[in-house]
C-alpha cells in the first residue's frame, strides 16, 4: 500500500508553519533594518526557532530537514540584510560592513545546514504514540524559554538581560532533552551528541564573531556566549559517555 496521505488539517498546520518560518526570516534579514530596531532580528530568529521545533514536534521529519537547511542559507542574508543596523559603511560587496556580517552568516548557518542534511538521510520518527501527560508542559516550557530570550533584549540592563538569557536557555536545551526522544528516533546518546554538537557550533560562532568585529563586542559579550557553550559540551560529553556504558 502506498504512503499515506496528510490530514487536510495536518497539512494546514505544516502550511502555517512554513509561513513563520518565513516571515522570521523576513522580520531577521529586512524589517529590521526597514524600522530601524535591533528587537526585529531576536524576533525573528525565535520565530525561525520555534517554527522548527514545530515541525519537530509534529513529526515532521522531512520538513524538519528542509526547514534546517532554509534556516541555514538564510543566515548570511539575515547577517547581510541586518548589517545597516551596526555598520554605517555598509554596501554590497565591498568593505567591512558586508564580508563580516557574510562571514559570520556562514560560520552560523553551516552547522544548520548539516544538521538538515543528517536529519533528511539518517533522521527517523518515533511511532505515534500517546504523548504522556509531562510533554504537554515540556514544550510550553521549550517555548517560554525562548521568549524569555527574546524578552530580555527589550532590556536595557547587561545584568539582568544576561540572567534571562541564561534561565531561557536553559529551560529551552532542558525541555529539548526530554521532548526530542519522544519525537526522533534518538537515545540518550543521541541526545548527548545533539548537545555536544549545538555547544561546539556556539562557541565556534561567537569565537569568529569576536574575531570578526572586533571592538564591536566586549568581553562580556563573549563569555556570555562562551560560557554556556562550554557547560553545553561538557554536559553532551558526559551524557554521551555514560549512555555508551
Amino acid at each position: 500500500m502506498g504512503a499515506r496521505k496528510p490530514k487536510p488539517a495536518r497539512r494546514f498546520d505544516q502550511a502555517l508553519t512554513w509561513a513563520s518560518l518565513g516571515y522570521g526570516i523576513f522580520c531577521a534579514a529586512f524589517y529590521a533594518t526597514h524600522t530601524r530596531d535591533e528587537l526585529e532580528i531576536a524576533f525573528g530568529v525565535e520565530m525561525i526557532l520555534i517554527s522548527l521545533l514545530d515541525f519537530m514536534w509534529a513529526r515532521a521529519r522531512q520538513s524538519l530537514g528542509i526547514g534546517l537547511i532554509v534556516a541555514g542559507v538564510s543566515a548570511p542574508v539575515i547577517g547581510i540584510g541586518s548589517a545597516p543596523l551596526f555598520w554605517h559603511d555598509a554596501r554590497l560587496f565591498a568593505g567591512d560592513g558586508f564580508f563580516t556580517p557574510l562571514l559570520v552568516g556562514i560560520v552560523g548557518g553551516a552547522p544548520l545546514v548539516w544538521l538538515g542534511v543528517r536529519t533528511l538521510k539518517h533522521g527517523a520518527v518515533t511511532p505515534r504514540t500517546p504523548d504522556p501527560e509531562w510533554l504537554t508542559p515540556v514544550r510550553w516550557a521549550l517555548k517560554a524559554g525562548l521568549w524569555l530570550i527574546v524578552l530580555a533584549f527589550r532590556l536595557g540592563d547587561f545584568r539582568s538581560g544576561t540572567v534571562l538569557v541564561y534561565i531561557g536557555a536553559a529551560l529551552a536545551l532542558c525541555s529539548l532533552a526530554l521532548g526530542l526522544p519522544r519525537r526522533l528516533a534518538m537515545g540518550k546518546s543521541g541526545v548527548g551528541r545533539l548537545l555536544a554538537f549545538i555547544g561546539v557550533s556556539a562557541l565556534f560562532i561567537t569565537l569568529v564573531a569576536g574575531v570578526a568585529v572586533g571592538g564591536h563586542m566586549s568581553r562580556d559579550e563573549q563569555m556570555l556566549g562562551i560560557a554556556p557553550s562550554l557547560l553545553l559540551i561538557a554536559v553532551g560529553v558526559i551524557v554521551t559517555w555514560r549512555s555508551a556504558k
